[in-house]
């Protein structure tokens, strides 16, 4: 899990570097008219887009880390009720032990 959370920021820190980039090879463009207004309009809804995409990857991201670090939280539990069930039979067993040699 938190090597697809690793895969996930690096993902958005493509994106983010891609987008940067292309809007800034199209901020540095100099269309006038109406045309370079509805351009300019549709790069700063892209800007919004790129932006969004990239936010989500690392939302998505900084779940997966701490989903991994619920189940390591609830796997390690588990263990640590395994081993003290392990303890209490083992214990069992030698006090039953214990009694069967005390009534030889």
């Amino acid at each position: 899990m938190r090597a697809y959370a690793a895969q996930l920021r690096q993902s958005a820190e493509i994106v983010a570097t891609t987008g940067s980039a292309m809007l800034r090879t199209a901020d540095n463009l100099t269309y006038q008219g109406p045309a370079g207004d509805g351009f300019r309009t549709r790069m700063q809804w892209w800007r919004g887009e790129i932006t969004g995409a990239a936010q989500a990857l690392n939302e998505a991201a900084d779940a997966l880390v701490r989903s991994a670090g619920e189940v390591e939280a609830a796997r390690a539990e588990e263990a640590r009720r395994q081993r003290a069930e392990q303890e209490q039979q083992t214990e069992a067993t030698r006090r039953a032990s214990a009694n069967a040699d005390g009534q030889s």
